[in-house]
């Protein structure tokens, strides 16, 4: 298209669009820019969504994960090279920039913002945060050391997700992947952020499953050697005990 029908799309694409809510007004610098942002990418988007559909949903996973080298595996396409193609238009179009040798790619500040506001607004925001926790669950890697440099890369990802979703914190996919997240932190020493994570399952499975089911029992147990290793004895000995005394209700005073 010539620039004069591009200014006059982006002119419609800036009216339809209210973010005047987003900052106060001493920054209206950036809330100008920020809503030319979100016009170009909301045309940008609409041209996308007309060549490739695929395209266009890859930025609606970015939003929902940590900008920075978010892995092409997380990204679901009928070929490799489909994905490929997808992203190389997205790099066209500036939305995001390719990370060739590391398989992955970044996405802007500006952009990223304006895809979770775009996505807010529709009210598609949930939707497309469950999609990705389901995307993260099916290639995070159990906490064996083999495969320590994958849960390194994926962690912020799924810890941004799971940050954001955190009224959905009974369902199942996100309760999986929060455990993932859990012990791949105790395996790499970060015993805070494990913590925080070992509360979340261990409460929900006790909303979920009830407080005597062998899972809930283990997240318990799993959230009490957290403590220990931060040497906070009484804390690990009250929930331990608990297990102890549960699983001997439960499985008998004998079972292995």
């Amino acid at each position: 298209m010539t620039v004069q029908e591009y200014q006059v799309l982006l002119d419609e694409h800036r009216e339809a669009l209210d973010y005047s809510d987003d900052l106060s007004e001493d920054k209206q610098r950036e809330s100008g820019l920020r809503k030319t942002v979100a016009a170009t990418l909301s045309l940008s988007l609409c041209q996308i969504d007309q060549t490739d559909e695929v395209a266009a949903n890859y930025l609606f996973v970015a939003a929902c994960v940590d900008r920075k080298d978010i892995p092409l595996d997380l990204l679901e396409a009928a070929s490799q090279q489909a994905r490929e193609d997808a992203v190389k238009l997205l790099n066209r179009y500036a939305l995001v920039t390719r990370r060739p040798g590391e398989r992955a790619f970044d996405v802007h500040r500006l952009v990223h913002q304006a895809l979770r506001k775009r996505l807010r607004v529709e009210g598609q925001l949930l939707k497309w945060t469950q999609h990705t926790i389901e995307n993260l669950l099916r290639v995070f890697p159990n906490d064996h050391d083999s495969n320590r440099s994958k849960w390194r890369r994926l962690l912020p990802h799924a810890q941004h997700a799971l940050s954001h979703d955190l009224a959905n914190d009974n369902k199942k996919e996100r309760l999986e992947l929060a455990r993932k997240c859990a012990d791949t932190l105790y395996s790499d020493g970060r015993w805070k952020e494990a913590e925080e994570l070992g509360v979340q399952v261990m409460e929900a499975r006790k909303r979920v499953l009830g407080e005597e089911h062998p899972n809930t029992l283990t997240s318990m147990n799993n959230l009490a050697a957290t403590y220990r290793n931060q040497g906070r004895w009484k804390e690990a000995e009250q929930l331990e005990v608990q297990v102890i005394e549960a699983r001997k209700r439960v499985l008998g005073e004998e079972h292995p």
